[in-house]
């Protein structure tokens, strides 16, 4: 079934006056926020991780529990000891899909399992007690990535691609981009690894709509041109502002998440931003943890005590 899409944070007419000029913030109406918790029937209110699924469905990652939204209900998936086919944890941290349109879960034991034709299925690893950040799909191979390297998962086998932390892990089309916590950024493909710079202030990627891909510091946004990164635009930063995570949306504009709470729209080609996280709305976006802009260009926020 499809998802009924809303808008979630965007409905902030009524913010004091700010620098951002763009369409979508000027010309109303827009849905209100639809909040999604436990009065709700959302199974924890700690959302870790988003993922919208090719068939529509929105997977929502907490810490006891993974849920299934419809536009309409809720299914909820628990660990069962007494279900070899259920979860392997409760606290979830990472959600991919892969080219079979298989829903792959980390957990926060370190464990990971898929799920196909309703059921799930345990995959051993190679670590121990490390949770998966991110997983992506390359070709017909799965990546994931945690504290203790990137790794890929192809025809059953391991092979750990990078053997350091990985601070950000995205997909663009068919390569993996990877930033370690040194900074270094690092390009794979079937082809192999390419060490491609280093920037130690940048610490959250995503893809721009236009297969350019963009790195966020405190303060800071760059564009990957030729090899090196561009500055694009600033804003104010401190210690409490530190980037968590960004997401594009299909105008080119940004929206970044930090640790203490902002939520950031960019628009680097007028290099003006707007914190979200302020205004009317702000007890709802208080928070923010993670941060999914579907492919109908709805934006979908998970917060640290709210639901979604």
């Amino acid at each position: 079934m499809r998802i009924v899409y809303w808008l979630l944070g965007l409905l902030l007419l009524t913010q004091p006056h700010g620098q951002l000029q763009a369409a979508p913030l000027q010309h109303p109406p827009y849905l209100p926020p639809k909040v999604l918790n436990v009065a709700k029937g959302l199974s924890q209110n700690t959302v870790t991780a988003l993922l919208r699924d090719r068939e529509g469905f929105l997977w929502i990652a907490t810490q006891d529990g993974l849920n299934r939204y419809d536009g309409q209900r809720l299914q909820i998936f628990h660990a069962s000891s007494a279900d070899p086919h259920s979860l392997s944890a409760e606290h979830i941290t990472a959600l991919g899909e892969d080219s079979q349109g298989r829903l792959w879960v980390g957990g926060a034991d370190g464990s990971l399992v898929y799920r196909q034709h309703g059921l799930f299925q345990a995959v051993k690893v190679p670590w121990q007690q490390t949770p998966a950040s991110a997983i992506a799909s390359l070709d017909n191979d799965l990546v994931v990535a945690n504290q203790s390297g990137l790794w890929r998962f192809a025809n059953s086998r391991w092979q750990q691609l990078l053997p350091v932390p990985i601070r950000s892990m995205i997909r663009q089309q068919d390569v993996i981009w990877a930033l370690d916590n040194s900074g270094q950024l690092w390009r794979f493909d079937q082809n192999g690894a390419d060490k491609i710079l280093q920037q130690p202030q940048a610490l959250v990627m995503s893809a721009g709509p236009d297969a350019s891909l963009w790195l966020a510091g405190n303060g800071t946004l760059w564009r990957l041109v030729d090899g090196r990164l561009v500055t694009t635009m600033h804003w104010p930063a401190t210690p409490h502002h530190r980037p968590v995570g960004l997401k594009s949306d299909h105008q080119g504009r940004f929206y970044l998440i930090t640790l203490k709470g902002s939520l950031y729209l960019l628009a680097p080609d007028s290099k003006q931003f707007m914190n979200l996280a302020l205004g009317p709305l702000q007890d709802l976006i208080s928070a923010p943890r993670c941060l999914l802009v579907d492919a109908d260009q709805q934006l979908w926020l998970g917060t640290t005590a709210s639901g979604v």
